[in-house]
């Protein structure tokens, strides 16, 4: 069964005999210009078609993407739980019928900071070497737990993509992507504070660059090799659609010839020996190793995406992003003028209002952010033929 995506807008004009084929000629092109075609992640396409999309999709729901750049002055205004993550993504893939084949490249970064990683940041000037030798951090923080990772890949690869039509009304979708990277920037820290002890555990695997303490890595020519699945399903019938996704299920990277920083900061650098006598010891105790092996574990996001018309020009719906602990939700209403169908939405969570227009053969989106952060913009592009 071949899936139509699109519907052309069709109707019949009264025109004057003597310019009749004219205006009988540019409605013609217009109207091929229209398509009612504008869920979002709707993954049936025309048969036969040639795709390819590219999208800018990062999200935070309180502190700046750019966060570990930056020199703060004062403390950046933060929650309990912070999450940033997003990615720079771009495929061009061939739909025959209910089977797609793409390539693909996708750079992805996932950030948690908790409120206590944030105080720990700003007391050490986001700077390394600061915190290295701040043995008395103990004092200036506030009794809490410290916890936050980082999770970067640049993958490179192709997928399969097969459609199961379960009936008219429902599709589902099974992706299966194999992929090379070429980096990987992993960061995990956990301890706690009180006012008798600082204590934090830190482990870092990178490939190319150490971008905490700067160190040289020996040269390496590692590259990782992976896999991931992404299922996703729709629901429409007539005036209702649905859409629901898990992306990057069981997604794994393997590398075995990558470096590993790891720290141990204890603000008790004063310790009873064997001996009986009083030592002192370091803030921090770490260690470097290379050419080891590592199992990097994508981050799964989930989407969904519900929309109703009520006519044929007018529709509203939510479309809804998550990953862990945060959600973001886009409301949104879409409206028909003349030959084309524009979206305006608006994302709570990041203040950021999302516009889009939908042609035949092109779509594309951009957004505009509100208060916290310039660095946090969404733009997606589309073009088949």
């Amino acid at each position: 069964m071949v899936l139509q995506k699109l519907s052309i807008r069709k109707g019949i004009f009264s025109f004057p005999a003597l310019r009749g084929s004219v205006f009988i000629a540019l409605s013609l092109f217009f109207t091929s210009l229209y398509s009612v075609e504008y869920y979002e992640h709707d993954f049936r396409d025309i048969n036969n078609t040639f795709h390819i999309r590219a999208s800018l999709n990062p999200k935070s729901n309180k502190l700046q993407l750019n966060i570990f750049d930056q020199h703060w002055d004062i403390m950046p205004t933060h929650i309990q739980d912070n999450y940033a993550y997003g990615s720079i993504y771009f495929d061009a893939y061939y739909a025959y019928e209910t089977l797609k084949l793409g390539v693909f490249a996708e750079k992805s970064a996932s950030i948690y900071l908790n409120d206590g990683f944030v105080q720990t940041l700003f007391q050490s000037n986001n700077d390394f070497n600061t915190f290295l030798h701040n043995s008395s951090i103990n004092t200036q923080l506030s009794k809490t737990d410290i916890d936050g990772y980082t999770n970067y890949y640049d993958i490179k690869g192709f997928y399969l993509q097969k459609l199961f039509l379960l009936n008219k009304y429902h599709t589902l979708s099974t992706k299966l992507k194999f992929f090379v990277s070429d980096d990987v920037q992993n960061v995990d820290i956990n301890g706690y504070n009180t006012q008798d002890r600082f204590l934090a555990n830190l482990e870092y695997y990178y490939r190319k660059k150490n971008y905490i303490s700067h160190r040289t890595a020996d040269e390496t020519t590692a590259k990782g090799y992976g896999y991931s699945i992404d299922l996703e399903y729709i629901y429409n019938k007539e005036k209702l659609y649905i859409y629901a996704g898990l992306l990057n299920l069981g997604g794994i990277i393997y590398w075995d010839d990558i470096s590993k920083m790891s720290y141990i900061f204890d603000s008790q650098t004063v310790y009873i020996g064997d001996d009986g006598y009083s030592h002192r010891k370091p803030f921090g105790i770490g260690r470097y190793e290379d050419h080891i092996n590592y199992k990097q574990h994508l981050p799964m996001f989930y989407r969904a995406s519900i929309d109703y018309a009520f006519y044929d020009y007018l529709s509203v719906g939510n479309n809804l992003s998550g990953y862990k602990d945060v959600v973001f939700n886009e409301p949104y209403i879409t409206f028909r003028v003349y030959n084309s169908r524009y979206k305006v939405g608006y994302m709570y969570e990041a203040n950021t209002a999302i516009f889009a227009a939908y042609f035949q053969h092109f779509k594309v989106e951009i957004s505009n952010n509100f208060s916290f952060s310039q660095q946090v913009m969404q733009a997606k592009v589309h073009i088949w033929f």
